[in-house]
């Protein structure tokens, strides 16, 4: 069984589908959609699909760097508000 805290940085307990992704996410998202594509151009089928696989590798290694930080934040977050109403 998994922690609550995971539960919540994996969605599983709100409704994410209303967050919407503010303006600066979107141009960092599309630039870097168009410098992959073009990067792409220039590699044989072989090369892109080691390219992919590593693009996956960072999303990956990027999620579980985010759920670590979430994790750390919750705690540090719920220790605040413990000392504040103990004291």
């Amino acid at each position: 069984m998994q922690s609550i805290i995971t539960d919540i940085y994996l969605h599983d307990n709100a409704d994410f589908e209303s967050i919407k992704p503010n303006g600066e996410y979107v141009k960092i998202a599309n630039k870097l959609a168009v410098l992959c594509e073009e990067f792409e151009k220039g590699l044989n089928k072989k090369q892109v699909k080691k390219f992919r696989k590593i693009f996956d590798l960072h999303i990956d290694l990027e999620g579980a760097t985010e759920e670590e930080h979430f994790k750390e934040g919750f705690k540090l977050g719920l220790k605040i508000a413990a000392e504040t109403f103990l004291q």
